[in-house]
């Protein structure tokens, strides 16, 4: 019984910690007129959680609306509130929906692509620069949607390809497009190594697949397409499945795999995050490959090569306690002892004056196994 209630109290604080992340969210409601949909557009921007209004972020549109916003929102600040998680945090703002004069549900002219001009009209000309005019943003967007607002993400890419850095397709309503996505799919110009990456999905709806496989088709070439097969998941579930596996995806070359770097040493580190800075317009910290790297050179016995990365990484903060402390640990798998003791102790120094407790007490534990 006493272990129940445990076990029970356990649940209920886990659940409080929860609703304390969701509450740290901020979604703002805004209003725009627009002149080229002659019309008030409301839509919401989503800031992450420890928003800071000082700090610039990169921005995740999503097509959106509803209930679905709000999952999208709580997902995507789950797999992104930790530096460990799969993506950076992001502003999400939801893109409003125009509609032109027509006998069609808006849902299905969601997806037949008949406001679809206008549509990115509106986003380009006047949601994109609203957002930029009050938020602090970094020069790199994305566009998400799903099922029949997907289709829009879709047409944006293949008509305004640089409009954004990437963009997330999932389970599109391709049976319902009267826009021409298929034929334009088979243009030529996303044939570049310029095209921006896009993620596509396949939902369980059968009447899409044969569409599907024609688009893929048509951009086989496109290195930077990726095309997925998610049939086998429910309609709903596709959305959340899909999202986390496009993030995956496109976030993976932020984690690169060691074996990259080990025929070519530094100079294939240094290219590889130059591509990087080139898809992400921003600087990418490359010192836990580095890191990686010269601890991979020192368990193989290359001293030279391991000291020469390290120092690299050191050069860029040298008053960095944990760089130091890292350069002291490969000594110490190179068996240079008396280095190793010394660039302990050259850490320790930083470490004292800092006063960080946590890294005195480490040192000193290493200290005393030399």
């Amino acid at each position: 019984m006493k272990l129940k209630l445990i076990e029970i109290l356990i649940l209920l604080l886990m659940a409080l910690a929860l609703q304390a992340r969701v509450s740290a969210i901020e979604i703002q409601t805004h209003s725009l007129l627009s002149q080229k949909a002659s019309s008030t557009l409301n839509f919401k921007v989503a800031l992450p959680s420890g928003f800071n209004n000082k700090k610039a972020y990169p921005v995740l549109y999503t097509t959106a609306g509803g209930s679905r916003f709000d999952s999208f929102v709580h997902q995507v600040n789950w797999l992104s509130h930790v530096t460990m998680g799969p993506l950076p945090q992001f502003i999400i703002v939801n893109v409003p929906q125009v509609t032109v004069e027509s006998d069609m549900h808006p849902k299905y002219m969601a997806a037949s692509g008949i406001a679809n001009t206008l549509q990115l009209a509106v986003l380009e000309h006047e949601i994109l620069p609203f957002i930029e005019a009050h938020f602090k943003t970094e020069d790199f967007r994305l566009l998400e949607g799903y099922s029949s607002n997907g289709n829009f993400v879709f047409y944006t890419y293949l008509t305004r390809n640089t409009l954004f850095d990437g963009y997330f397709v999932h389970s599109p309503a391709l049976e319902l497009d009267q826009s021409g996505l298929i034929t334009q799919s088979n243009n030529s110009h996303l044939l570049t190594k310029n095209a921006k990456p896009m993620y596509l999905s396949l939902g369980p709806f059968v009447n899409n697949r044969a569409l599907f496989q024609t688009i893929q088709a048509n951009l086989s070439k496109v290195k930077s397409a990726r095309f997925e097969d998610l049939s086998q998941h429910n309609f709903l579930s596709v959305a959340t499945v899909s999202l986390n596996a496009s993030i995956e995806w496109f976030f993976a070359d932020l984690s690169p795999d060691l074996a990259l770097f080990t025929a070519q040493g530094l100079p294939s580190v240094k290219a590889y995050y130059q591509e990087l800075e080139l898809k992400y317009k921003k600087p990418i910290d490359a010192s836990t490959s580095l890191i990686d790297l010269s601890f991979y050179y020192a368990q193989h016995g290359q001293a030279q090569q391991a000291l020469d990365v390290i120092d690299v990484v050191i050069k860029g903060q040298p008053n960095s306690v944990f760089y130091l402390t890292r350069k002291a640990l490969i000594l110490k798998t190179l068996g240079q002892i008396v280095q190793s003791k010394d660039a302990f102790e050259q850490a320790k120094i930083v470490a004292f004056k800092n006063q960080d407790q946590d890294a005195l007490s480490f040192i000193n534990g290493e200290l005393a196994k030399l």
